[in-house]
């Protein structure tokens, strides 16, 4: 009465395959392993921006560790099952709005439910004091890639920011939390700021030697006049750092000067 029924095909572009489910069945097994090495109560993966380019989606191994139905899955030297009869909570990159309650999710597993409220209520009050720009101002957010820009989309963590920075997002009309675009969409909107994720293996340096290296890109304003905004790239995914990333890229575009 219990299980999935999977149709797999033979294309990896189009179709969900034996490979593909296999890889997602090992990135579960290892997440449930790497949660019991570290004593975890909740694990988090990283998808979006870690592992897009690297694995499968992360849905199957999402599902299964949020269910206590799942496949058993045995300790490293196999004595013991891993968190036998329970979900191991997971927590992805969360849509706009959620992350509070996220906050709230977490804290009641370590019974420190008031913890959390103080922090939400400090992270409120920060929030109000931030500065929108007076007038309208379109933002895109840059998150990596080359030959197309893998950007922040309408209902993920990067519109939640860009919203309460009193960005409008090129991409927002795009119901996704981040999504892979074409530069020609991003010269036709010609933003007025590009927002670059600073990574350690993907710098913002390094996006804007690409940005004014490209023809096309060397001539959007933000370009040309050097409108840029970093935020690191442990804020770009929804939590407890995005009420400060939100405050800083309000004053880094307080210190820019108006578009000419």
């Amino acid at each position: 009465e219990r299980g999935m029924t999977f149709k797999l095909g033979f294309d990896d572009a189009n179709e969900l395959t034996e490979r593909q489910v296999l890889d997602q069945l090992k990135m579960y097994i290892a997440a449930l392993r790497i949660a019991d090495d570290f004593g975890c109560d909740a694990i988090g993966i990283q998808y979006q921006q870690g592992l897009k380019d690297l694995a499968p989606a992360s849905d199957l191994a999402e599902g299964l560790l949020n269910n206590p139905s799942r496949p058993p899955v045995t300790s490293r030297d196999g004595s013991r099952e891993l968190y036998a009869g329970l979900a191991l909570p997971h927590f992805n990159e969360v849509d706009e709005g959620a992350a509070l309650d996220e906050i709230r999710e977490v804290a009641s597993l370590f019974g420190v439910t008031g913890r959390a409220e103080e922090l939400i209520a400090a992270q409120e009050a920060e929030l109000a004091e931030v500065k929108t720009p007076a007038e309208p101002t379109t933002a895109l957010w840059y998150s990596s890639g080359t030959d197309a820009p893998y950007v922040g989309a309408g209902i993920g963590a990067p519109q939640m920011m860009l919203t309460a920075a009193g960005l409008t997002n090129i991409f927002a009309d795009v119901h996704d939390t981040w999504t892979s675009a074409g530069w020609e969409q991003v010269v036709a909107a010609d933003p007025d700021v590009i927002v670059l994720v600073d990574a350690s293996w993907n710098t913002a340096a390094k996006k804007i030697e690409l940005l004014e290296a490209n023809p096309a890109t060397s001539q959007l304003t933000a370009v040309r006049e050097h409108r840029y905004l970093t935020i690191p790239f442990p804020a770009a995914e929804a939590g407890v750092r995005n009420v400060e990333a939100v405050a800083s890229l309000a004053d880094q575009l307080a210190d820019l000067p108006a578009v000419s």
